[in-house]
């Protein structure tokens, strides 16, 4: 997704995405930041916006962080948060739990 050409980039954008769901792919090693920042783009203005992310990824605060690696997140002029539901994803096989959080918001203008 991060490498599209313009002519793809464009026939996406005429098909008028208004949502954008990406479930358990955006930690390190899977969808990039170019990536998620292409997608987030072709959804339309207001467009509804869900994701989820391990929570440790979500609070961690060093470069390698969710939110450093998409600082969109917390620009309320790029996304506006509508919510954030903490939930047990699954379990370790050694026993201990795998805590995510979903979040829910508003697309306000694209990422530049």
């Amino acid at each position: 997704m991060a490498n599209l050409t313009e002519t793809t980039k464009e026939a996406l954008s005429r098909r008028g995405f208004n949502c954008l769901i990406c479930c358990s792919a955006l930690s390190n090693g899977h969808v990039s930041a170019d990536a998620l920042s292409v997608v987030y783009n072709q959804t339309a203005p207001d467009g509804w916006i869900a994701f989820n992310v391990a929570q440790y990824f979500w609070k961690d605060d060093t470069e390698t962080g969710f939110q450093q690696q998409h600082p969109w997140v917390t620009d309320t002029n790029i996304f506006e948060v509508v919510q954030i539901q903490p939930y047990r994803h699954r379990f370790y096989t050694d026993g201990r739990p795998l805590e995510y959080v979903a979040i829910i918001g508003r697309k306000r203008s694209s990422i530049l």
